[in-house]
């Protein structure tokens, strides 16, 4: 299997991004939101 990964460049990669996080953790996981995003994601290397 070969995986790749890609630091997100603009806001369009980073919203996918966030979608994934919520699905994985506040959806499947139960973490509350507000746990999972917050005031320091944006000065954080996102990666897909």
């Amino acid at each position: 299997m070969n995986l790749k990964t890609v630091i997100t460049t603009d806001a369009n990669e980073r919203e996918k991004a966030y979608a994934i996080r919520c699905r994985v953790f506040v959806e499947e996981q139960n973490v509350p939101l507000e746990m999972e995003i917050d005031e320091y994601d944006c000065h954080v290397d996102t990666k897909i």
